[in-house]
Formats: structure tokens, C-alpha cells, sequence
């Protein structure tokens, strides 16, 4: 009898445990992206402060890959329709590793700069011995409904980035990213997002520190609109506009600054 109530106890642990995993918010939802995404190309129209277009649609795309659960695992930045860049992602023991792989010379046609290097840090850094097999990793925290809530990032010589922070409502939207850097993590930026009734974002909003490394001084910095252009039948965006309001702290009247697309290929 003791055999068998021990081999129910340890299924219904297993069943439990498989449900909680289960349970985790996948990239693909911290991404706000709904239903089962295989991947997404992402390309951008951007204009000038005349209004004119400083680079077209075509010039930069990033494709985002997402496993069945909706984990991401590989990104691939084009210029002019050719891979330039590479980024892999794996998880081992509830970390999140990243390896970046450069494919090709990059044209610069876009205007958008190259992923960074790793970081090298200081001297004393320096001394440390580095995994080569990873750039940098990510420790992630949950909150009991699965939510991510944190993330605790990593240089592959084991020493601290940074931590970001996040907020989001009972509908699973994220309402607030909070970064906090250096040995103390003491606050440095920050983004609120606002949403219309059906979960889109509609307005973001961005603060900074300042001297006194406090959250509740943060200075106003930036302030983007969204006017959403296509859905598809999932409920993700296709095409939206984005407007700039507020740029370094300065307020104006709101100005189109870019077009953005999603094209969007499902399970």
C-alpha cells in the first residue's frame, strides 16, 4: 500500500511540476505575440525630422524564430535581403544563453547599428577566465501565475549587466520595464507601456536617472504613439505607425517618425 501511495504522490508531482513549466510565459507572449508563432520578419520604414525616408522598407529585416512552446531560439538580421547577423538562444538548468555569429560584412545601408560585442568591462575583469561557448546569459523569475518578472543578466566571465524588472496586469500585458545596473543595482531607466481595450500597445513612455538613482526622481524622456494600420485574424499587428511626441526630455507636436511590419508565419 506504502508503494503504491508513493507512486501516486510522485506522479501527481510530475503532473504538477509539467503544469507549472507549462504554465511559464513563453518569449512569444512576452513578446506580445498570440497563438502559436513559428516566426516573424520584421522590417521598418523610417523617416527624417523633415518627414522624409531616411531608410525603406527592405533595407533592414530582423526574423525571429520561435519553438513549438514559444521560446525563441535564433535571430537573423538582413541587410538588403542578406544575413548579416546571427543570434542563438538555448536553455540549460532554467538559464537563458545567448551566442551572436556575424554572417557577413555589413553593407550599413540601413542605418541601424551592428549588435554590440560582448562587453569587456574593465581590467580586473579582464582577469577572469571566459566561456567562449556563450556571449552572455540570462537568469529569468516568474511570478506564481508565470508571469516573467525579472531578468538577471550575465557576461560569460560570470559577472553582473543587469536587472530588469517588469510589471504586467491580469491579462498578461506588460504595463512597466525597470532597469537597474551596477554592483548595488541602482535604478537607471525605465518604460511604461498603455494599452487600448484589446491589448495593443497605444502609447510608451520612457524615463531616465538621474543623480540621485531613484526611481521615484526619474526625469520623462521619450513619448511614442501607435496607430495600428492591419491585424491578421490572430489578433497580432501587421502594420502600425509610430509617432514621436517627446525626444530628450523636449515635448512636440506628435511627428511620424516610422512604419513598422510584421510578417507573421504560424504552427
Amino acid at each position: 500500500m506504502k508503494i503504491y501511495l508513493a507512486i501516486i504522490f510522485i506522479m501527481l508531482f510530475a503532473i504538477t511540476s509539467f503544469s507549472q513549466q507549462q504554465a511559464l510565459m513563453s518569449d512569444a507572449q512576452f513578446d506580445g505575440l498570440k497563438s502559436k508563432v513559428k516566426n516573424v520578419i520584421y522590417e521598418r520604414t523610417s523617416y527624417d525630422q523633415n518627414g522624409n525616408i531616411s531608410h525603406k522598407r527592405g533595407e533592414f529585416s530582423l526574423v525571429t524564430f520561435y519553438d513549438q512552446r514559444g521560446d525563441k531560439f535564433e535571430v537573423v538580421r538582413y541587410e538588403i535581403k542578406v544575413p548579416t547577423y546571427k543570434t542563438i538562444y538555448w536553455r540549460k538548468n532554467g538559464e537563458i544563453f545567448y551566442k551572436e555569429q556575424k554572417l557577413k560584412a555589413s553593407q550599413q545601408t540601413s542605418r541601424m547599428p551592428p549588435p554590440p560585442p560582448p562587453a569587456q568591462g574593465n581590467d580586473i575583469e579582464k582577469t577572469i577566465p571566459r566561456d567562449p561557448s556563450f556571449d552572455s546569459k540570462v537568469k529569468p523569475g516568474y511570478d506564481k501565475t508565470g508571469n516573467l518578472i525579472e531578468k538577471l543578466s550575465y557576461g560569460n566571465n560570470g559577472i553582473f549587466n543587469n536587472r530588469r524588472v517588469y510589471e504586467f496586469d491580469a491579462k498578461g500585458n506588460k504595463l512597466k520595464e525597470i532597469v537597474f545596473t551596477g554592483d548595488e543595482q541602482l535604478y537607471n531607466d525605465s518604460t511604461k507601456y498603455i494599452y487600448a481595450s484589446k491589448g495593443m500597445v497605444i502609447q510608451q513612455l520612457s524615463f531616465v536617472t538621474n543623480a540621485s538613482r531613484q526611481e521615484s526622481m526619474a526625469v520623462p524622456l521619450g513619448k511614442l504613439s501607435y496607430e495600428y494600420i492591419k491585424l491578421d485574424e490572430k489578433g497580432n499587428w501587421l502594420e502600425r505607425k509610430i509617432f514621436e511626441s517627446m525626444k530628450r526630455g523636449v515635448e512636440s507636436e506628435p511627428k511620424l517618425i516610422a512604419v513598422e511590419y510584421q510578417t507573421i508565419n504560424y504552427y
